[in-house]
């Protein structure tokens, strides 16, 4: 106590003492929610709320605590600490000079000339202002804060900074602000502020409005990347996540730029030949350069740095450090920098900000469904995602940078694999992933093969993938202008790697674009492109045998390695899955002969594959494929069968015994579903390759999820939740990063940091357990447990409040336009629905309708038309009799 006395004498606000005892004393509101609190405890300044705990010391100047509790419950003493020992998570730092040592050194020291606001202790204590101090909002300022060096102790003061945090109730994040003068003239290479934390995997998301996107890296042994594009968000995950946010920077500056002590005003990186101000980054002319960090050490692991002088070039590159670098800026005395960003952490794998408002009481929840969901949008799908590299187009590998990507550097194959990365980006509710998405498909639309060209496609083939360089059948290549400068050579083949040509690249890459028309009610993309889509879709028509009225199918769906071949099963099922959705979206258009031309085909598939492919014997699965002289082959598979019920091709009684067979399985479920009863041996893989014939997969996952969707009842949801779900969603929480196979014993195997699990789990939260659909004109609600009956779904513009129970509902999405909405499982009786526009939106500019009174019968279907705009809120609420 003394010696906080004696820290604090004639520094604190006079009025302190008092409100600490009454934040302190102070009970959470009538709604529950846990007040906000400033105190002093030694030299450490806490400042929180239920989200957010902040902790800045006084000695160190630096921010040594930063945790979170996403139920807003207050519940830090469990939370692990997101910001790195050394350094703290936040500073003002800078070079003085060319001649740089390495940093930081083996043991995560620095060492030459860095000097920072942080990592030296004062004596006495900084200065601590408190701005204010409510229950409901507080802030506090510490000023006086000047430049050290690394090791120790107060080298020349060359800078003065004021370093400001603020925090209100049912925020999430803090909000930081740092203002510093230049105090004498400086000759830098670097002049920055730089925010680092502990999670190890960085995410840059660029303004897309410039054609960029998302940069991921995380391992990396050259550590330091700088780009002058513009940084809208920068988050890190993986051992708990933290987000930053709302950045805005402005600096007044009368800098020269000198390069191996030459004059270059060109170089100077805020190229004002007189002092003035001007708002930098984002939003603005004058470029910032970012420097992300991305290594092994704990105070590399994930930060980024916001250079306002000096440099680190070339740019576009991994760097291991500062030294070397030939550049300096000239910063005259009395030039002023501020900074501004919003600080989000979360004790769990994913950005603090995506969670939903707590605000926003009618869709407020907190739980593993959405913490999985989210892990898997932003840590597996973004990091995906090549955009920043190869914008504007896109790329996105089948695996996390770590910092290497599996494959070889092959990209965005829809064999299925990026299918899973469109519904986790879909279903992750975020605008700015859903135009990643679109990148995604119009990217691999532009190489729609539109003429055939013997020995590389045939009119209407999809891609398999992309490659960075390939010859022979199937290859097509083109030089594309490189991020860093120059050029780059990109190919795309027609074939999979194991030489395979597969029908999975056409219908996967449809029904991708479909999902993401229909989540994010872009429907003008879909009438932009409707004749290439239809032409994709005259490629899969062409295969259909009118004797058979079945898929002759040149190689395997999804499985690139066995062979299959003929009438398959596998095939066949999704045709006619996606032959009876385009017939309801060639209706939408208005094209109704089209539609029913679909879905004749679907029905007629449907039939003939009962006829053609049921196994008469077992009488309980179809075969692997049959062939036009009447033999058939059979390995017993059950990624074909399980897709085939999904596609509800098998009548009732049979879809209850192709399940009933795949559950008897040896290996069946032992994390995910196999791949077949029956080995797929050497013989029957192309080249011998048996690497997926005894493993299961997230695809196999996923259509096992949907097969017992389709069937329904108790027992399918039993299976549903305990057998399928519930494992792979404790990897995710647990792992955040999962391997793409495990192997019979339930161990993972193949590739780690591969994508394809987390978003087939946050599918099979969206579409089975929770149980949405949206399609053009409808909204569907029905989980697939009747007794999973209170819930709340919020994932980004993705809004549900669910209670069967007391016959409640209410949701919004971010469309536009009329709806019929389909909620299942609703006690019978007379319901009222109400819309309300979003807040701050005119109800005329965007018309938000509800029917009215809706009578719901005995089978439990609320069915009522809407119109919706975004944000718009949807009720229905039974009224008591």
């Amino acid at each position: 106590k003394k010696e906080e006395e004696k820290m604090n004498t004639g520094t604190l606000h006079p009025m302190l003492p008092l409100l600490l005892l009454v934040a302190a004393l102070a009970a959470p509101g009538c709604q529950g929610v846990v007040p906000v609190s400033l105190t002093v405890k030694g030299s450490t300044v806490t400042l929180q709320n239920g989200f957010t705990q902040t902790q800045f010391s006084l000695l160190t100047a630096s921010l040594t605590g930063l945790r979170a509790d996403a139920a807003g419950t207050a519940q830090f003493a469990a939370s692990r600490n997101l910001v790195p020992a050394y350094y703290g998570g936040l500073a003002v730092e800078m070079y003085p000079s060319v001649q740089i040592v390495d940093f930081p050194s083996n043991d995560g020291r620095t060492v030459g000339q860095l000097q920072s606001t942080a990592g030296c202790v004062r004596s006495p204590a900084l200065v601590l202002h408190v701005l204010q101090n409510d229950t409901n909002q507080a802030a506090f300022e510490v000023p006086s804060i000047q430049n050290c060096a690394a090791l120790g102790g107060f080298g020349p003061g060359a800078i003065d900074c004021t370093f400001r945090f603020s925090l209100a109730e049912l925020e999430r994040g803090v909000h930081t602000h740092i203002s510093c003068t230049v105090l004498s003239a400086l000759q830098v290479v670097q002049l920055a502020t730089v925010y680092r934390f502990t999670p190890k995997s960085a995410n840059a998301w660029f303004r897309q409005e410039d054609g960029d996107g998302i940069l991921q890296m995380m391992g990396q042994a050259s550590p330091f990347f700088s780009t002058v594009s513009n940084l809208t968000r920068f988050y890190c995950v993986g051992d708990g996540g933290v987000d930053l946010t709302d950045f805005k920077e402005t600096a007044s500056f009368s800098g020269r730029q000198y390069r191996q002590g030459k004059l270059d005003p060109a170089a100077l990186h805020l190229g004002h030949s007189n002092r003035t101000t001007a708002l930098l980054g984002a939003g603005s002319s004058v470029p910032l350069q970012t420097v992300l960090q991305a290594g092994l050490l704990e105070s590399q692991r994930c930060g980024v740095q916001r250079v306002f002088a000096g440099g680190l070039a070339p740019l576009e590159q991994w760097k291991d450090s500062w030294e070397g670098v030939d550049s300096a800026s000239m910063v005259a005395a009395g030039a002023t920098l501020t900074a501004d960003v919003t600080i989000t952490p979360s004790e769990r794998n994913l950005p603090g900000s995506a969670l939903p408002n707590p605000k926003d009481s009618d869709f407020f929840t907190s739980n593993d469904d959405l913490f999985a969901a989210l892990s898997a949008a932003y840590a597996s799908v973004g990091g995906q995602s090549l955009s920043h590299e190869y914008a504007p187009q896109s790329r996105f590998s089948p695996c996390v940078a770590n910092p290497d990507r599996c494959y070889g550097g092959l990209y965005n194959f829809f064999d299925p694999d990026d299918f899973f990365s469109v519904l986790g980006g879909m279903y992750s509710g975020d605008p700015y992933l859903f135009s990643e998405v679109r990148k995604l498909i119009t990217t691999n639309l532009e190489f729609l093969c539109r003429t055939t060209t013997a020995g590389v496609c045939t009119q209407g083939q999809m891609p398999h993938h992309f490659e960075p360089d390939c010859s022979g059948a199937g290859c097509s290549c083109r030089v594309f202008p490189s991020k860093g400068g120059g050029s780059r050579r990109d190919c795309v083949t027609y074939y999979a790697i194991s030489g395979a040509t597969q029908t999975g690249p056409n219908i996967f890459w449809i029904l991708g674009a479909m999902h993401y028309v229909a989540y994010s009610g872009d429907v003008a993309w879909l009438k932009a492109n409707i004749n290439d889509l239809r032409l994709a879709m005259q490629f899969l028509v062409n295969m259909v045998d009118s004797k058979f009225q079945l898929f002759s199918a040149p190689g395997p769906l999804w499985v690139d390695t066995f062979i299959r071949a003929n009438f398959t099963c596998d095939s066949n099922s999704m045709g006619a899955y996606l032959f009876a959705r385009w017939s309801k979206w060639e209706a939408f258009l208005g094209n109704t002969t089209s539609a029913k031309m679909y879905a004749d085909l679907a029905n007629n598939i449907k039939t003939s594959m009962n006829t053609h492919l049921w196994e008469v014997h077992s009488d309980d699965h179809f075969v692997t494929n049959a062939n036009p002289d009447g033999s058939q082959r059979d390995l017993v598979d059950y990624d074909s069968n399980l897709l085939a019920v999904m596609a509800g091709v098998p009548p009732a009684e049979k879809a209850v015994k192709v399940l009933a067979r795949v559950d008897k399985g040896v290996c069946a479920h032992p994390r995910g579903t196999w791949v077949s009863e029956i080995y797929y041996n050497a013989s029957n893989c192309n080249g011998g390759n048996t690497g997926d014939s005894a493993i299961t997969m997230g695809r196999i996952t996923w259509a096992d999820a949907r097969a017992r969707y389709a069937v329904g009842g108790p027992a399918a949801a039993q299976v549903f939740n305990d057998v399928l779900l519930a494992p792979l969603q404790q990897d995710v929480l647990a792992n955040t990063f999962l391997y793409e196979r495990y192997e019979c014993a339930g161990h993972p195997t193949h590739n780690p940091y591969y994508f394809e699990f987390p978003p087939v789990v946050a599918s099979m939260l969206f579409e089975v357990k929770y149980g949405i659909s949206v399609d053009l004109t409808s909204i569907t609600v029905a989980p697939i447990d009747v007794n999973f009956a209170e819930w709340t779904l919020a994932q980004g513009v993705h809004r549900v409040a669910y209670n069967s129970k007391r016959g409640t509902f209410a949701c919004s999405f971010a469309l536009q336009g009329a709806y019929e909405l389909l909620v299942h499982h609703m006690p019978a009786g007379t319901y009222a629905t109400s819309a309300t526009p979003a807040a701050g939106r005119s109800s005329t500019a965007d018309p938000c309708k509800a029917a009215g009174s809706v009578v719901v019968g005995d089978d439990g279907l609320l069915s009522f038309n809407s119109v919706l705009a975004p944000g718009c809120v949807i009720k229905a609420v039974r009224q008591q009799s």
